[in-house]
């Protein structure tokens, strides 16, 4: 019994914890005012205007609002070279009107001299597309054929797991398409991991809950899973000792 604790809790303590790059439900409590996001709290902008809002939410009173094509980011400094954790991970929330003509929105992941290493996005029909790189020198996009509902919020996110060089997305929890290749011979570091309109929407598209984290290999969530199922399995055997 003793041994099997000490297994488990050496587990636990080597699951190790997930660094928040950066993090924002585009608040007025966090310091963000009604209108451009160029500027505030260290956003920049390419190409484009985006807005804070307080029209569509997802939680709170406030989130971000791109009319049409752009460019929007935080910097991020993330090098996965020399980072312990290898795995870094982009979620958000989105909401993509129907009224009139849906653009593309999503989040497209670039180093920090500009160079693109992935990027998933909802097109223009409604479903999830992919940037990749085949061979992890050529750009290519996939359609996973994945639908998106739209006037409601979905929930998105990317893993890109450096260590094996592939990274996967998840819309509401579940991963749609497979495996893509990350860009390689590139820089190591990850400069941003913007929030991008491609084609202009009668509507925009609305963003919130965006938070950028570099996390351990695997996820800590599966990480914490096998911890815990260790600690129950330890505790069983302690009670029938």
């Amino acid at each position: 019994m003793k041994k099997s604790l000490i297994g488990a809790l050496a587990l636990v303590s080597a699951l190790g914890y997930s660094q928040v790059l950066f993090e924002t439900g585009f608040e007025a409590g966090e310091g963000y005012a009604l209108g451009s996001i160029s500027g505030q709290n260290g956003w920049s902008a390419d190409s484009g205007t985006a807005n804070v809002v307080d029209t569509t939410v997802a939680d709170g009173t406030q989130s971000l609002q791109v009319p049409g094509t752009g460019w929007f980011w935080p910097n991020l400094g993330y090098n996965h070279s020399t980072a312990t954790n290898k795995v870094l991970i982009v979620r958000w929330d989105m909401f993509i009107p129907s009224a009139g003509t849906p653009g593309s929105y999503g989040i497209d992941i670039y180093t920090d001299v500009v160079e693109r290493v992935a990027a998933m996005r909802v097109n223009a029909t409604g479903s999830v597309d992919y940037i990749h790189f085949a061979g992890g020198t050529t750009s290519t996009v996939v359609n996973t054929g994945a639908p998106v509902a739209y006037d409601t919020w979905n929930r998105f996110h990317m893993a890109l797991d450096f260590q094996a060089g592939t990274w996967i997305g998840k819309v509401n929890g579940v991963q749609v398409g497979g495996d893509n290749t990350i860009r390689t011979g590139i820089s190591t570091v990850i400069g941003d991991a913007d929030i991008q309109g491609v084609a202009a929407g009668t509507g925009g598209g609305f963003f919130d809950n965006y938070k950028a984290e570099a996390a351990p290999v695997p996820e800590p969530a599966t990480m914490i899973a096998l911890g815990m199922g260790a600690l129950g399995i330890a505790a069983r055997r302690r009670r029938k000792a």
